[in-house]
């Protein structure tokens, strides 16, 4: 488990450095209005972050990176229901095994 446990840190750590790149280019291509060419942030994009994540991936990236605690209590909600699923599934699984 700790290694299961190790690899989704590593995940993690790798989502929010790519949301932090993500939040360094969108403000290189935002005006001082806070108006953002979209057009320009996606062929930089493409020039500068080769591994290409779907555009719903990369909103999530952004705002993890941009609201790590809300993130961090979010992740410790999902392992509660992670867990109370396995609870509620493990003797169902008695049964049909």
């Amino acid at each position: 488990m700790a290694k299961a446990r190790k690899g989704e840190e590593n995940a993690i750590a790798g989502w929010l450095e790519y949301g932090a790149a993500l939040n360094e280019g969108a403000a290189k291509f935002t005006d001082e209005n806070g108006v953002q060419n979209d057009r320009a942030f996606g062929e930089w994009i493409s020039d500068n972050l080769s591994e290409m994540a779907n555009e719903h991936e990369q909103v999530a990236a952004m705002w993890a990176a941009a609201y790590p605690d809300e993130l961090a209590q979010l992740l410790v909600r999902l392992r509660q229901v992670w867990g109370m699923t396995w609870v509620f599934r493990k003797p169902a699984l008695r049964l049909l095994g």
